[in-house]
């Protein structure tokens, strides 16, 4: 089944009051409409190891994606952070993340059947490509473009090992950068929070009707 863009902004909607930024709002309504459809349906985990059973359901990485993105505003609204983290420019960066960190979870194309170890340098290589593309209306500068980069691919911390066996066969291992700041750290310890097995997060009953109405999972 092919998942508009209009349904892709709508499933997102909810976040969209949480951006202090007009521009960086704009450029996330654009960007989440290149996230690869199996992300909008698929678990957070193809395993069922790493995170809770609600994200290993029914539309568990969207549910991953809700679940960092309120853990992460929470600290930001925090007065401490929002001392530490005093740009709303910043900030902003940094509510992209939880839509953007897993986009290629499932591959470039999200046709792999198990999620990829590779996944973060994958969407931070992706957001750079798109975000120079001809026709991407709402770029952002390339210094703010570098943070999301970085922060996508330093979002798995000291886990920081990938490795992946093509079709063919052949393996590829490497290492990803781990957080080298304290926004870096704070993207990090969210998702974190957000994978983990024993930690459920009572998803809003508006929300559910809303992936509901959008993604039909009899579809797929």
């Amino acid at each position: 089944m092919y998942i508009t863009n209009e349904q892709k902004i709508a499933v997102f909607e909810p976040m969209f009051k949480k951006f202090e930024n007009e521009y960086i709002l704009e450029f996330f309504k654009e960007i989440v409409q290149f996230i690869p459809n199996a992300i909008f349906y698929k678990p957070a985990s193809s395993s069922g190891k790493y995170h809770n059973k609600q994200q290993i359901g029914d539309y568990g990485q969207l549910i991953h994606i809700y679940m960092f993105f309120d853990i992460l505003n929470m600290f930001l609204d925090l007065e401490y952070n929002r001392k530490k983290f005093d740009s709303s420019i910043q900030r902003d960066l940094m509510r992209c993340i939880p839509a953007l960190h897993d986009m290629n979870k499932y591959g470039r194309y999200g046709m792999r059947t198990h999620t990829t170890s590779e996944h973060p340098i994958m969407a931070a290589k992706r957001i750079a490509e798109i975000n120079q593309q001809k026709n991407f209306e709402h770029s952002l500068p390339e210094y703010q473009i570098q943070r999301l980069c970085e922060m996508c691919e330093r979002h798995s911390g000291q886990w920081n090992e990938w490795t992946v066996r093509e079709y063919d066969g052949e393996v590829h291992k490497g290492i990803m950068e781990t957080p080298q700041n304290d926004a870096d750290m704070l993207i990090h310890e969210c998702d974190m929070l957000a994978s983990r097995s024993w930690l459920t997060y009572e998803i809003p009953d508006d929300l559910m009707q809303r992936f509901k109405d959008n993604i039909d999972l009899t579809s797929f």
